[in-house]
């Protein structure tokens, strides 16, 4: 479940409804006085249908919300759609299988973290209005960890910047170490 708002009057929680064994994605609003609940649309027909596991709000009213399939043999299967505060625009295939963190930067731009296929590390992906802009994480973090997550996104207040977290699996320590990466913070 992805929860996420800019203020006590607009906050976003994703759910879902299950149907025997299908699961269909919805998106709750609390406008300060109730609650709305919308069907949040997939990009086709699934045996086992989809789940919303994030939601980032990027202004008053506007929301993106990003999910995969309910079926984890298909990790490929997977979506991101944004309600514009009037209606629902679809964005292309992530560029990763899974998004396991979802955030957006201080200029309020869409960032996601997940493991493209047959990657051993994570990588931030940017949704650029038109496409997905996918940067690996930082050599001084990747070249001393076997394997990398990222597990949460946040802005940095007053900057255009990003502040990525998670764990990695260190070469040097048979324990996982911390992952702390930035972007446009300064």
């Amino acid at each position: 479940m992805g929860r996420t708002g800019t203020g006590p009057d607009d906050v976003w929680v994703t759910a879902e409804a299950v149907t025997g064994d299908v699961s269909d994605p919805l998106l709750y609003h609390w406008n300060g006085r109730g609650w709305t609940v919308r069907e949040v649309p997939t990009p086709a027909e699934h045996p086992t249908g989809w789940v919303a596991n994030h939601a980032v709000a990027t202004g008053r009213g506007s929301v993106y919300v990003v999910g995969k399939t309910n079926d984890a043999e298909v990790p490929e299967g997977t979506m991101a759609t944004q309600w514009t505060g009037s209606r629902w625009q679809s964005l292309p295939a992530l560029p990763v299988d899974e998004a396991n963190a979802a955030g957006a930067d201080g200029a309020g731009k869409l960032w996601i973290a997940g493991w493209s296929a047959g990657g051993r590390h994570s990588v931030l992906s940017r949704w650029t209005g038109t496409g997905w802009a996918t940067e690996e994480l930082p050599a001084d973090v990747t070249e001393h960890s076997e394997m990398s997550t990222v597990s949460g996104i946040a802005a940095v207040p007053g900057t255009n910047g990003v502040f990525a977290a998670g764990t990695a699996g260190c070469q040097s320590d048979p324990v996982m170490c911390g992952v702390v990466v930035s972007r446009d913070v300064g």
